[in-house]
């Protein structure tokens, strides 16, 4: 009897310790507990397609865009032989209407890549590495420089035909608040347009705006750029991520930012080391998502978290696993 008593008690036992061991794994399949710690580990490369990295992977060849009116988007697309055909700009910025509808038409040739963000500003890098911008230029984002009374002024801060901006260039993005990062063909990064949320990633006055590019890092693979914030990765696949936090998307466990204007002092002035075996990221507005080398996705900001934002989105401050 009492041998009988003893294996039911270790077959319970047994039996306890089997359930919380697969409500654990559970956690951790779910994503509930693979929180910034874990980021901060190496990973094993499972996926071979993350060891062959090229740039050209990453050219954008289509955007669409609210120009925030009903019906009139921004749409711009590279089609054969590098032909970017898209949207007309008005004599105010916006898109050229007639007869009811958005005129479209050729504006350049032998492109390879387009961003599209500020206040409706369109940039495209040619075969050549020349980068051109057309639209608006209200923060200097075509390197031009703009007195601060004319900035608003359609007149003077509209260019409706290409203008050169820069050579040399193999790659660049402009993000929601205006601010450039492009990469030379030396794998340096740089810089310019608006600091709002510390953008540019060098100075710590947010109302700065630049038309001078300025180098900020150097031995840099893939650049990004979305909401207000930039990211680099470089040639050894570490993350550096600076601008607003004001949603958490800084992955730091705090949230507060430039944007609703309650504080600067949890904005990145400057480029920080988030993560390690990175393999891509995108930017959105307010959150981030990284992909790993791995294969495995991590996310934070507006989306990935229960906490509250200050315009009462629901948000994460912590990288959590969104999949494997």
């Amino acid at each position: 009897m009492r041998q009988s008593k003893r294996n039911k008690i270790v077959f319970i036992v047994i039996v306890i310790g089997i359930i919380v061991a697969l409500g654990i794994i559970g956690l951790f399949k779910s994503g509930a507990m693979m929180i910034q710690k874990d980021y901060k580990k190496s990973v094993r490369y499972k996926k071979l397609k993350y060891l062959c990295y090229k740039l050209e992977d990453h050219y954008n060849k289509k955007i669409l865009c609210s120009s925030g009116i009903k019906g009139m988007p921004y749409e711009y697309q590279i089609k054969k032989n590098g032909k970017l055909y898209g949207t007309l700009i008005d004599e105010y910025g916006y898109p050229l209407k007639k007869y009811g509808h958005v005129m479209k038409d050729t504006i350049a040739h032998n492109v390879k890549h387009i961003s599209f963000g500020g206040r409706g500003s369109l940039l495209y890098l040619d075969y050549k590495n020349r980068l051109y911008g057309m639209g608006w230029n209200s923060v200097e984002e075509f390197q031009i420089k703009m007195p601060e009374d004319k900035r608003n002024n359609v007149s003077t801060a509209v260019f409706r035909q290409p203008v050169f901006i820069m050579n040399n260039i193999i790659y660049a993005s402009i993000n929601e608040g205006g601010a450039v990062i492009a990469m030379k063909k030396d794998h340096s990064v740089w810089t310019w347009g608006s600091n709002a949320g510390g953008m540019l990633g060098y100075d710590k006055n947010t109302d700065l705006i630049s038309c001078k590019p300025k180098k900020i890092f150097e031995n840099v693979k893939y650049i990004a750029a979305g909401g207000y914030n930039m990211a680099v990765i470089t040639e050894k696949n570490n993350l550096y991520l600076w601008g607003d936090n004001t949603y958490g998307q800084l992955g730091n466990g705090k949230k507060a930012g430039w944007y609703f204007g309650d504080s600067n002092k949890e904005c990145w002035f400057k480029p920080k080391k988030v993560m390690g075996d990175v393999a891509a990221v995108h930017i959105g507005s307010g959150k981030i998502i990284v992909t790993r080398m791995d294969g495995s996705k991590w996310g934070t900001g507006i989306g990935f978290g229960n906490e509250r934002s200050e315009s009462g989105k629901k948000v994460g401050t912590r990288f959590v696993m969104i999949s494997k």
